[in-house]
């Protein structure tokens, strides 16, 4: 983030609210794009190995923290100018537009197969309480195609009516629901607003656990990207780091957030631990502990700080899509998700703006760390209430 600061005073505070920063909302408009795909992607292509597959690409993102941050700083420091980092940037960048030309669009299915398939789970089904359970070496069939023999005759469906495309763990030991009125057909809807309304999956707004999981949810990233944009400026501020020092501190970041991805994801998969309880302790040490960096006063302080933040950040990220279908099920997890993006935007626009207002009026940057981590911390407490509210409203 050290770029930023010479274009403010290259331009100004109110050329730099224009145009500047109308070309920084735009990329990142282009990143959340670009960002759903790249996930859907990887989970079409692995079933068994799905939770390695997504781990290793979700890291993407923590390594690139790793290596952008000590190369930005050396990238302006040859260049004496923010102008020449910030081409070769987005050079870099450009190649994700180059690398998705080797996607490759999956061979249709055998349907007559998968058909077999689900007419023989269909007396398993009926025996299991939840869903479709499958022996040891196989996979577990959609809940689309078991409640739909005559899948052979209609057209197969588009990526995003998979139930489990957006689940992130691994979808061998995973107990898959059936809901009896998901179709894999295209159901005709009596108007458009109907069509509108369950594309979006609004009928969620009607449930009191996502409704809680929602609210929870943006008040974690109202103050969960804090760091990632300040913490190189509050470390040059309070005098514990030099600008290399304060750019490796974003690298350690990157790479905890790296390995949280993959561990926390393997944990759960491998374990059976309360998915929800681990997600909570992810979240709550990251709230407790951004409030405390206001007492540090040392570099390695700090640096076990950013470790601490990267590593239960990248496990709440890993764990997300494995709590809404613990809490809601798979078949509605793609609407689940989709909204649970929509507030994590709405969030962190809202919520790094804020810590900078802040900053203006105190002139340092305690009260914004202090009211992040109030408000994950916050958040937290109110993901604990959960189970008691899906015991006293059961829907």
């Amino acid at each position: 983030m050290r770029y930023l600061s010479p274009m403010l005073e290259r331009f100004g505070t109110a050329q730099f609210v224009a145009t500047p920063l109308l070309v920084s909302m735009l990329n990142g408009i282009g990143f959340g794009l670009a960002y759903l795909p790249t996930i859907v992607s990887v989970a079409l292509y692995f079933e068994r190995k799905r939770a390695t597959a997504m781990g290793i690409s979700m890291a993407g993102s923590g390594i690139g923290s790793l290596a952008f941050a000590p190369l930005m700083e050396a990238l302006i420091s040859h260049y004496h100018y923010w102008k020449g980092a910030l081409l070769i940037a987005v050079g870099l960048i450009l190649q994700c537009f180059v690398l998705s030309f080797f996607y490759r669009v999956l061979p249709p299915f055998d349907r007559k197969e998968r058909t077999e398939e689900a007419a023989s789970s269909v007396p398993q089904s009926q025996s299991a309480s939840l869903g479709v359970q499958t022996g040891e070496d196989e996979e577990p069939v959609q809940g689309t195609l078991a409640t739909n023999p005559s899948v052979d005759k209609v057209a197969a469906p588009g990526a995003m009516r998979k139930p489990d495309i957006l689940y992130s763990g691994s979808s061998k030991s995973l107990l898959l629901q059936i809901d009896p009125s998901v179709s894999v057909t295209h159901t005709t809807f009596s108007g458009f607003t109907n069509t509108i309304a369950q594309m979006i999956g609004l009928s969620l707004f009607k449930n009191y656990v996502f409704l809680t999981f929602a609210f929870c949810t943006f008040l974690h990233y109202l103050g969960l990207n804090t760091p990632c944009v300040y913490l190189y400026h509050k470390s040059v501020e309070l005098g514990i780091a030099t600008t290399s020092e304060a750019s490796l501190l974003l690298s350690i970041m990157g790479v905890a957030n790296t390995v949280g991805k993959v561990v926390f994801g393997f944990w759960v998969d491998k374990t059976s631990i309360n998915v929800l309880t681990l997600y909570s302790v992810c979240l709550l040490l990251n709230g407790i502990s951004m409030m405390m960096t206001s007492l540090i006063a040392d570099y390695y302080l700090m640096a076990l700080y950013s470790l601490v933040f990267g590593a239960t950040w990248g496990g709440s990220l890993s764990l997300s899509s494995i709590v809404l279908v613990k809490l809601l099920g798979m078949h509605r997890l793609n609407n689940a998700y989709g909204l649970f993006l929509l507030f994590t935007g709405i969030a962190t626009s809202t919520g790094v703006p804020m810590t900078g207002a802040l900053h203006d009026i105190t002139k340092n940057y305690d009260a914004g760390f202090y009211l992040s981590g109030g408000l994950i911390t916050l958040g937290t407490l109110i993901l604990f209430l959960i189970p008691t509210i899906q015991r006293k409203f059961p829907q």
